[in-house]
């Protein structure tokens, strides 16, 4: 008896983990079935190769307290309004305490004299001089690269619509100065000739905690002096990160030629303003921020395959987890000239319209709505309808007098 509660004991656990298991590969599939397809890989005419950086200082003008880009009496007035305030005193802020690159809790001589040197100083000639960071060469070599132009520029802060802050979009206001932002030039170098372009891509990387994501305008490369049109899309797939892709259709053999250097889209970038708020006009401020193609892509529509270029990651790029760029050959859909309607090929009788749908001659006029038999022509007035109109030749009866006017002669 003992033997047999075990065994039956033994197979309901049993079976009661085949259901568990069976519960589980079936969640599984279901999870499996519910994530997308891997993407497909590049073909083989595609050219895929890292690219270099740029390196973009944004800082404030030392000296600047009141953020119009000058140094000047205002800034002076402000600071010595301010002098001998410690940190917790109303007129304290820490904007004004700017003799060292970190406050020290005490605005006095020192901070004076910073404000005053500076008297003069403006963003485009700083005083003393403020250059921007150099990245040096970002060692990008191969068939095809990508570079930016200005390859480094200083950005400088300023309170929009004071002195000579731009308010919406970035002013540049020397060769590598620009204010609130900064827009570069991607530009896209294919150094063996290279025919039958019709797409092009790139993966663009920067710091989310200093810029906001930028804007990217094609220049039209593809569009081969308007005998063809350019579609681009963009996908962001994690913050940071940005790819853009422009792909051109038109006739067949109108495909741009390509060899040297080319612009092929504008990107503006516009500095975060938590980042903005946190800078002081003190000695040493700012940060540098890299903006650099994890990579780049041309393609063509032909089966010659582009040479794929070899290229060095920049020094000290953050490494992600890339979503790579769809390459896919597009479907040139535009119909060629010379080309008929073959013959068979008519409308079919049936989507004429049939003759039957013609109003037909009893339905335009009803008896009642054309003339009522009160209102054309009283019995009394007019001449007897024996002398005058005969039923019988003036009108059909159907459509004129109706039947009421018959029986108004026979009362009188």
């Amino acid at each position: 008896m003992i033997r047999r509660i075990t065994t039956l004991r033994s197979l309901r656990l049993a079976l009661f983990i085949g259901v568990v298991a069976a519960a589980f590969v079936l969640a599984a599939e279901s999870v499996l079935a519910v994530l997308p397809p891997p993407p497909p890989a590049a073909p083989a005419n595609t050219a895929s190769v890292p690219a270099g950086m740029a390196r973009f200082t944004v800082r404030r003008l030392e000296g600047d307290v009141t953020g119009d880009c000058a140094v000047r009496v205002d800034d002076d007035q402000s600071e010595a309004l301010r002098n001998l305030a410690a940190a917790g005193s109303l007129l304290y802020a820490p904007g004004f305490d700017v003799n060292l690159p970190q406050p020290d809790g005490l605005i006095d001589i020192r901070d004076l004299q910073f404000v005053f040197g500076r008297f003069g100083s403006t963003c485009l000639h700083p005083l003393p001089p403020q250059p921007p960071i150099d990245p040096g060469s970002s060692a990008v070599t191969g068939p095809i690269t990508l570079t930016k132009d200005p390859p480094f520029a200083n950005i400088w802060i300023c309170n929009p619509g004071l002195g000579q802050c731009s308010a919406t979009v970035p002013a540049q206001i020397g060769p590598q100065d620009w204010q609130n932002g900064v827009t570069f030039n991607e530009v896209m170098t294919i150094n063996a000739p290279t025919a039958g372009i019709s797409q092009y891509s790139f993966e663009l990387r920067f710091d989310p905690n200093i810029l906001r994501s930028p804007q990217i305008v094609d220049q039209g490369v593809l569009n081969a002096g308007g005998a063809r049109t350019t579609a681009c899309t963009r996908l962001d797939p994690i913050v940071g990160d940005v790819i853009f892709q422009c792909t051109s259709s038109g006739p067949p053999g109108t495909e741009v030629q390509w060899l040297g250097p080319k612009v092929i889209a504008k990107v503006t970038f516009l500095v975060q303003a938590p980042f903005a708020a946190s800078l002081r006009a003190a000695k040493e401020n700012g940060a540098a921020t890299d903006v650099f193609d994890q990579s780049g892509t041309v393609q063509q529509p032909g089966a010659t395959p582009t040479p794929t270029g070899t290229a060095t990651q920049p020094p000290g790029t953050a490494t992600r987890t890339a979503v790579p760029t769809a390459t896919d050959t597009p479907v040139v859909t535009t119909t060629p000239s010379g080309t008929t309607t073959p013959f068979g090929t008519t409308t079919p009788p049936g989507t004429t319209t049939p003759s039957s749908t013609t109003t037909p001659s009893g339905t335009t006029t009803p008896p009642v709505t054309t003339t009522p038999p009160v209102t054309t022509t009283p019995p009394v007035t007019t001449t007897p309808p024996v002398t005058t109109t005969p039923p019988i030749t003036t009108t059909p009866p159907v459509t004129t007098t109706p039947p009421a006017t018959e029986t108004a002669a026979a009362t009188r």
